[in-house]
């Protein structure tokens, strides 16, 4: 009997599912609900069927015309994702005849004869909106991927205004635009859902991936214990947390059997021509091993994973799924290793471990980061023929949610707090400042992303091919770079020119630090809860008070404390340090008004910590106080911490405390 999908997919079948058994439950579920129309948030595990159930609906009804404009834009989070999605839909576009494209930096289309399908970033949308906004009045579908890497960020709140103005875009010629999602890994659905699509339904299903066969093992941190340990036939992936430590492990794991030279490192300091080398040859080898940091979580395509190591624990349940998700697509079976540096490792890894098997996530959606207007507002007016705009015609282009939190004269003030971007003209008007005019010109203006700042470039000798940038290279003649070891022959102004030499001792590259996961309260609650509290419980120890309320709510209540008298410091999300001898019990009612002053007290620290922007800093005061408010809401962490129960703990939880803070 033929599957009611084959019935509802006529012309998309075939393609879609040609070389499958038969749908997957996500797909079975959504395409149905998508061909009606409604717009769906799917979520499944990694391989799960997502991707085709995105595109069934749009591919189905694809119209004859127009043959140069878009019907359907799927948005990916990076050019990686871009790529490699490109790479999986070419052949399914293929079997239906239908011209498939990409839209980013490394990949600039012809806007004279664009594809029906178009894959591109929120960054290249928003390039496109202002540059050729009549291509994208044919839109039908607006498909959005991965979204749980943008949602509840700076480029997540973006992306929500460029739904919102591409919608306006297609009804400019009477068009209605579809806009549906996806994700592995997303906690509060309904609320992620409810900023990006219209009327929402969440499709979830928890079939699809792979079972897991999970190994914890004690390394101490040694790389060559993790040789011994990867010293299998087959692909094996290997997460680190820190550049640094991909780079020593590749070197180490070179030349080792079996893998040989088949030993890669994949990370941001590395170019993105030497990350798709190793992406490409990862794919083609059978037998061999890559070393990455979070670069390689996503879903690019490097082929089937026999297994993933672990290098230390991830910073969250999500991130901990998203790096399982990468091994057992095809087998179903992922093989996973967890390499415990430390007793710290041992317990974060028991926590991630269990709360994925449980399906908790333990994350936060921010309300709103407001800095993220002032791009926007730069967008639109670049967008304009006229190249003016005002604070009400970016109210009325923002989403309800973003636009309840602003008013048209505090607008007006913040677009005029930035006068190198925005010129005020008579009637509260804003023409492009001469900064906003050189970000256009450069396309620097699209990006909600602060640029790192520049390092040393380090280059072949004999190709002058870029292979990767570091912090500084150095007076040591050497460093691994690539996870092979390289010999400084020469320098010029801020390139370094290389030999790589193979078997050649040396010390990794030095990277910018990563710094530490910013933990959120549901995730440093439920830790504490892990380690031995009772729910809602806080505990006293010698030293320590244990709190588990999150970094930020950490550093706001030891400058609140100390208001009060008391001598604590901040330590992470779990503590605030006290003196040795003090078991007291600490006040349990806060005031507001000490909270709210250690906001202003902490504002760039709290405004790193809550991901608030580099716009945030031009921001005129009274919107920083309010921006830091929104993202921490004083009245509800003085009711956090009013709602603590204070107890002396024993020794065994204090012991797995001091474990879990790296004190023995």
């Amino acid at each position: 009997m033929a599957h009611p999908l084959r019935t509802a997919l006529p012309r998309s079948w075939y393609a879609l599912f040609a070389h499958h058994a038969a749908p997957l439950p996500i797909q079975a579920q959504a395409i149905p609900l998508l061909l009606a129309g409604r717009e769906c948030l799917l979520c499944a595990p990694t391989a799960g069927g997502k991707t085709e159930a995105l595109v069934a609906a749009g591919l189905e009804q694809l119209k004859p015309e127009p043959k140069d404009r878009p019907q359907i834009l799927y948005i990916c989070p990076t050019r990686a994702l871009v790529n490699d999605t490109f790479r999986r839909l070419s052949p399914i576009a293929a079997r239906l005849g239908v011209r498939i494209g990409r839209h980013t930096a490394d990949h600039p289309p012809d806007n004279t004869r664009l594809p029906a399908l178009l894959i591109t970033t929120p960054e290249a949308l928003d390039s496109r909106l202002v540059r050729h906004p009549a291509t994208l009045r044919s839109l039908r579908w607006l498909l959005l991927d991965e979204l749980h890497l943008l949602a509840g960020s700076l480029r997540g709140d973006q992306l929500a205004v460029l739904v919102t103005r591409t919608r306006a875009i297609v009804r400019v010629d009477g068009g209605e635009l579809r806009v549906a999602a996806a994700s592995a890994t997303v906690d509060a659905p309904e609320a992620v859902a409810a900023r990006y699509l219209v009327n929402p339904e969440v499709v979830s299903s928890t079939e699809g991936g792979a079972r897991w066969e999970v190994s914890r093992v004690s390394i101490g941190g040694l790389p060559e214990a993790v040789v011994a340990l990867c010293a299998q036939p087959g692909k094996t992936l290997v997460f680190a947390n820190a550049r640094n430590d991909v780079e020593g492990l590749a070197h180490a794991l070179r030349d080792q059997r079996p893998f040989g030279d088949s030993v890669y490192a994949h990370h941001g300091s590395l170019v993105k021509d030497e990350r798709e080398r190793v992406e490409r040859q990862f794919l083609d080898r059978k037998n061999a091993i890559c070393i990455a940091t979070n670069t390689l979580e996503l879903g690019i395509d490097i082929g089937d994973v026999d297994r993933v190591a672990m290098y230390g624990p991830p910073p969250d349940v999500a991130s901990f799924l998203q790096r399982a998700g990468r091994a057992g697509r095809r087998s179903r079976v992922a093989e996973l290793l967890l390499l415990e540096r430390n007793q710290a490792d041992h317990l974060r890894f028991e926590f991630l471990e269990r709360a994925a098997l449980e399906g908790k996530l333990y994350g936060a959606l921010p309300a709103y980061h407001p800095a993220s207007v002032v791009q926007q507002a730069a967008s639109m007016l670049m967008q304009n023929r006229n190249r003016l705009v005002t604070a009400a015609a970016v109210l009325a282009r923002l989403p309800p949610w973003q636009a309840g939190h602003l008013t048209e004269d505090r607008l007006t003030d913040i677009l005029g707090a930035r006068p190198d971007y925005f010129t005020r003209q008579p009637g509260g008007v804003f023409t492009a400042g001469k900064a906003l005019e050189y970000a256009f010109d450069r396309g620097r203006m699209h990006s909600q992303i602060a640029g790192e700042s520049a390092g040393v470039v380090v280059r072949d000798r004999l190709t002058q091919r870029a292979i990767g940038v570091v912090q500084s290279a150095g007076e040591s003649g050497s460093m691994t770079i690539g996870g092979r070891a390289a010999v400084i022959a020469s320098r010029r102004g801020d390139d370094v020119f290389v030999d790589r030499l193979p078997g050649t001792a040396a010390l990794p590259a030095k990277f910018k630090p990563a710094g530490r996961p910013i933990w959120s309260q549901a995730d440093a609650r439920a830790y504490v809860e892990h380690l031995g509290l009772k729910k809602g419980h806080a505990g006293l120890a010698p030293g320590l008070w244990i709190h588990g309320l999150g970094d930020a709510a950490g550093l706001v209540f030891a400058a609140a404390l100390a208001r009060l008298g008391f001598v604590v410091e901040a330590d992470g999300p779990l503590v605030l340090r006290t003196s040795e001898s003090l078991l007291t019990l600490p006040p349990t009612d806060v005031p507001e008004v000490l909270i709210e002053s250690a906001l202003n007290k902490h504002e760039r620290k709290l405004a790193k910590l809550t991901g608030q922007g580099p716009d945030f800093a031009h921001l005129p005061v009274g919107e920083r106080e309010r921006s830091l408010i929104l993202a921490l809401h004083p009245t509800a962490l003085r009711r956090a911490w009013a709602g603590l129960v204070w107890t002396v703990i024993s020794e065994d939880v204090v012991d797995r405390i001091n474990l879990a803070l790296g004190r023995t």
